[in-house]
């Protein structure tokens, strides 16, 4: 048998999964990896929302937080918590805070409003499990998105099982899927590894999500997954990929998975859209050591003119949130230039 000299299994993205096109609006939710590639897409001005309650790494707190955006809940008093000065959900990650009780449910209840929106007319919603580790907070018998510091005996930590997983996103597809009936529902399982877990409970964990999310895909339709797990683990099978923690993938591995994810998931048009919308938001970020004079507001109103020509190009509107917020920074920067 003749000795391989490529030294690493590479995976082939073959399918196309679905193709989602520039003016398309995508939803990601779930564990951190999400975030790193729903960036992506948002810095390639493509119209997207990413994780708006922050990052939640159990498939029950995505769960939960998928439902009350659907139901649009508003936020209750049971799971609000006061930490030092500040209050946060326990449905939500702690980077979501406020300074009084009315002042965090204002803020999870406008979020809830546009996240339904962007659900509604989402053609790709995107759902990353990062482990089954949980944890219930006592006093509400509520699996938690966060524990926000509070003392462990304030929480009983439990594995979750495939069926728990199965049986509760069954439920969740349903009701996605009532709200939005086209969209196409991809699932991802984050190839970080909790190891406050142990090594050997990571890999349960991981394999429990794994076993889950087979079953949820196999017996639902319009649903794939993609395989960001196996990419970083045996096709990236190396530590030179890892950021200093040794634990989460840097930015060469993301933009390596992030190239298999558009390929099965948006169209050629799509991809070399978000790779021209990226130097735009990399423009709208460019701050010289002169912001004072006439060149700094000739480079701002040049990158505007760039953004218009880049809608008109690619039949982009204002309802794109990554170019209405890109617009308003540079607008605003534009304004304190001339003041």
């Amino acid at each position: 048998m003749p000795i391989s000299t490529s030294f690493r299994t590479e995976i082939e993205t073959t399918n196309k999964l679905t193709d989602i096109k520039p003016a398309d609006t995508v939803f990601f939710i779930g564990s951190c990896f999400a975030d790193n590639i729903g960036q992506k897409l948002s810095d390639g001005m493509m119209n997207s929302m990413v994780n708006p309650f922050g990052p939640a790494y159990n498939p029950i707190s995505v769960a939960l937080q998928i439902e009350r955006i659907i139901d649009k809940k508003a936020c209750e008093n049971k799971e609000i918590i006061k930490n030092e000065n500040n209050y946060l959900t326990t449905l939500a990650h702690s980077k979501i805070y406020a300074s009084s009780e009315a002042e965090l449910k204002n803020i999870i209840d406008t979020q809830t409003a546009t996240a339904h929106n962007f659900l509604q007319k989402a053609s790709l919603i995107a759902i990353t499990f990062g482990t089954a580790m949980t944890y219930r907070k006592i006093d509400t018998e509520t699996i938690v998105a966060n524990c926000h510091k509070l003392p462990a005996n304030c929480f009983t930590r439990q594995r979750l099982t495939v069926d728990n997983i199965v049986d509760e996103w069954l439920k969740i597809i349903e009701k996605l899927q009532h709200i939005n009936p086209n969209a196409h529902i991809v699932f991802t399982v984050s190839p970080i590894r909790h190891i406050k877990d142990t090594l050997h409970g990571n890999q349960i964990s991981k394999a429990i999500l794994i076993e889950a999310v087979d079953k949820i895909v196999e017996t639902t339709s319009n649903t794939s997954y993609f395989g960001a797990y196996e990419i970083m683990l045996d096709d990236l099978r190396d530590y030179r990929f890892y950021t200093d923690d040794m634990l989460h993938p840097n930015n060469i591995a993301i933009e390596y998975i992030y190239k298999h994810f558009a390929e099965a998931y948006l169209s050629v048009n799509t991809q070399q859209m978000i790779a021209e919308g990226t130097k735009l938001t990399q423009a709208t970020k460019h701050r010289p050591i002169n912001t004072s004079g006439p060149a700094y507001v000739a480079f701002i109103d040049a990158t505007i003119e760039k953004i218009e020509k880049f809608c008109q190009k690619y039949t982009l509107t204002q309802e794109n949130n990554a170019i209405r917020q890109s617009v308003e920074i540079l607008n605003k920067l534009k304004k304190n230039t001339q003041c």
